[in-house]
C-alpha cells in the first residue's frame, strides 16, 4: 500500500501534494465511523439518532421523611483529595465489601493507560446524601485516561477549570460505618467500558495510547505504530488552521479485532447491530458536577458532551485503511474538546463531513480532489446529477460511504468561495448548524443549489 509523505517537522501539517492512489481513494469513500457522546441521562449515538432509545438514568431512592439522610460530602471529599494525589491506598481505605474489585481494576487500568487527574462526582443532586442506613447512588468516576485534554474554545460550554475528564456512569450502594458512609457495592450504568470489563493491555507511541483487552498486543502495537504519525499529523494541522497549540498532546485509542466488544463500546447494548459497518467512532466522556465537594478547582465541570476517545473495530483492519479511519476519528476528537455543542446532536452532515474533509487533506496533501479516481467515485455516488444535501439517514444509511463523502465536497465548496472550511466545522459542530446555517451564522452564506450545481458540474 502505498502511502503518501508525512509531515517531518512543526508546524507545516499537511505533507507535499501527490496524487491518491485509486484503492486508497476508492477505499476512502467507505471509511464510516460514528461520533457518541455519553450525557448525563443517557446515550446519545450520533450516528444513529436514536433519541427513543436513551437509558433513563437511575431513579433516586425513596427516602421516608422521618430519616434524616446522612451527608455525603465528607466521602466525596476525601475520594477526590485521593484522587488528586493518586492515592490508591488512600481511595480504597473508603471501599469495602463488592466494591473492592471493580475499583481495584479501575485503579489498574488507568494505571496502566498512564493517568495523571481524575474525579468522582454526585451524578446528579440526589446522589449528595443517602439515608441514614445507606443506599445506591448514581456517580461518575472518570480520569484523563493518559492525556490531559484541555478546554480552549472562545465560547466554552463547562465550568469550573480547563481540564477535562473523561467519566463514565456508575450505580454504587453506601453503607454507613461508625466510621462513615463508605462504598460497598460498584457497577458500570449500562454496559461496561472497556476498562470496567478486564485488565487492559496497553500500547505507547508518541502521541497515542492504544489499549485493548488481553490477546490482542499486537494489534495494539500496530494501531501505535500506524497512529503515533496519524496523531503528528491531525495536532499540527489543528496548529496551522486554529494559530494555536491543540488542546492535547495525543489521543487515546481502544481496539480490538473483536466485533462483539466493538458493538457493546458503540452502542452500550449487547448484540447491537446496525445497517452498516462502522470502522470506528469517537466517545465522549461525562465531566463532574459544579458542586462535587472537595474537586479540584482546575478541572472543567457541567452536564455537556466533551473531551474524546476513539474505538477501533475489526474492519479499520481488515481494509488496511487504518490511517484513514484514525484521521477521521481524531478529527472528531479535536472538534469536541475545542467546540464543545450546545446540541446533543449537531447534525451529521457537518461533524462527518468535516471529518471526511480532513481524510482527503491528509491524503492529498492539503488540495480537495476535483480530478482523478476520487473524482469519479463522487460523480457515481450521485449517477452524475445534482446531489442533494446529505441528511443524518443518509449518514447512516446502506450509502453512507458516498453520504459522507458528498458531505466533505460542501467543506470544499466553501473554501472555493472564501470561507475557511475549519471556521465551518467549528461553529457548525459548537451551534448545532450545518456547513450552510453555519455560513450564515458566520455572515457569509452559502447557497445549497450554487454548491450543488457546482458537484454536478465538477464531478461528471
Amino acid at each position: 500500500m502505498t502511502h503518501h509523505p508525512l509531515p517531518t517537522s512543526r508546524p507545516a501539517p499537511r505533507p507535499a501534494p501527490g496524487t491518491p492512489n485509486r484503492r486508497r481513494v476508492l477505499a476512502l469513500a467507505v471509511v464510516v465511523s460514528a461520533v457518541v457522546h455519553l450525557m448525563l441521562g443517557g446515550v446519545v449515538v450520533f450516528a444513529l439518532q436514536d433519541h427513543d432509545a436513551w437509558t433513563a438514568p437511575p431513579a433516586p431512592q425513596a427516602r421516608p421523611a422521618a430519616v434524616t439522610d446522612t451527608d455525603l460530602a465528607p466521602l466525596y471529599a476525601a475520594l477526590n483529595e485521593a484522587l488528586a494525589d493518586q492515592d490508591r491506598e488512600a481511595f480504597m481505605s473508603h471501599v469495602i465489601g463488592a466494591a473492592v474489585d471493580p475499583l481495584t481494576l479501575w485503579w489498574d487500568n488507568m494505571d496502566a493507560l498512564g493517568w495523571t487527574t481524575a474525579a468522582i462526582s454526585p451524578a446528579d443532586d440526589e446522589a449528595l446524601s443517602t439515608t441514614a442506613t445507606g443506599g445506591e447512588i448514581a456517580v461518575v468516576l472518570g480520569s484523563d485516561l493518559g492525556y490531559a485534554q484541555t478546554l480552549t474554545g472562545e465560547g466554552r460550554r463547562a465550568g469550573g477549570g480547563d481540564l477535562l475528564t473523561l467519566g463514565s456512569l456508575y450505580v454504587a450502594a453506601v453503607d454507613i460505618t461508625a466510621a462513615g458512609p463508605v462504598i460497598s457495592w460498584w457497577s458500570p450504568w449500562g454496559e461496561p467500558r472497556p476498562w470496567d470489563e478486564e485488565l487492559l493491555s496497553v500500547a505507547k507511541e508518541e502521541g497515542i495510547v492504544v489499549a485493548g483487552l488481553p490477546g490482542e498486543e499486537d494489534l495494539l502495537a500496530e494501531v501505535a505504530r500506524v497512529g503515533a504519525p496519524m496523531s503528528t499529523w491531525v495536532r499540527d494541522d489543528y496548529a496551522a488552521t486554529h494559530g494555536r497549540e491543540a488542546p492535547l498532546d495525543g489521543f487515546v485509542v481502544f481496539a480490538t479485532e473483536d466485533e462483539d466488544p466493538f458493538m457493546r463500546w458503540f452502542s452500550g447494548v449487547e448484540g447491537e447491530t446496525l445497517a452498516w459497518d462502522p470502522t470506528g467512532f469517537a466517545f465522549a466522556g461525562f465531566l463532574p458536577q459544579g458542586n462535587t465537594p472537595g474537586l479540584d478547582p482546575e478541572l472543567a465541570t457541567g452536564v455537556l458532551p466533551t473531551g474524546g476517545l476513539v474505538a477501533i473495530g475489526p474492519l479499520a483492519v481488515e481494509t488496511e485503511e487504518l490511517d484513514l479511519v484514525l484521521v477521521h476519528e481524531f478529527a472528531h476528537v479535536l472538534q469536541f474538546v475545542d467546540n464543545p455543542t450546545w446540541s446533543t446532536s449537531p447534525p451529521l452532515v457537518t461533524v462527518e463531513g468535516w471529518a471526511t474533509y480532513q481524510e482527503l487533506a491528509f491524503l492529498t496533501g492539503g488540495s480537495y480532489p476535483t480530478s482523478g479516481p476520487y473524482a469519479v467515485y463522487l460523480a457515481e455516488c450521485t449517477a452524475g446529477e445534482p446531489p442533494t444535501i446529505p441528511t443524518d439517514d443518509d449518514l447512516t444509511g446502506e450509502d453512507a460511504g458516498c453520504a459522507y463523502s458528498i458531505a466533505s465536497t460542501i467543506f470544499a465548496f466553501a473554501e472555493t468561495q472564501g470561507i475557511a472550511p475549519v471556521e465551518l466545522a467549528d461553529v457548525g459542530t459548537f451551534h448545532g448548524l450545518t456547513p450552510f446555517g453555519a455560513a450564515q451564522r458566520l455572515g457569509t452564506p452559502l447557497s445549497g443549489e450554487a454548491w450543488s450545481a457546482w458537484f454536478a458540474e465538477t464531478y461528471r
